[in-house]
């Protein structure tokens, strides 16, 4: 499988894993020098009313993982589209 060398802002340095949902990246964003893990959505879950059931829900799931504050939990710094 070819993975992207780039998803907006970060520079994807390599796969981390792979769910029923998506992939996890560990890659780079370089306009603050740090190494983040970067979730995305397979693009053929994207489409019709699923898709958008799958967008809401990912959402959702940033928004409650961001305000959880643990030092076993990943902290959430953005979410987006591109």
């Amino acid at each position: 499988m070819e993975h992207p060398k780039k998803i907006g802002k970060y520079e994807i340095v390599q796969p981390l894993g792979k769910g029923a949902m998506g992939m996890v990246y560990k890659a780079y964003d370089a306009i603050i020098g740090r190494s983040v893990a970067l979730k995305v959505i397979h693009r053929h879950i994207l489409s019709g009313e699923a898709g958008e059931m799958a967008i809401a829900r990912f959402r959702r799931e940033a928004q409650t993982a961001g305000r959880l504050m643990h030092p076993h939990i990943i902290a959430i710094f953005e979410y987006g589209e591109d």
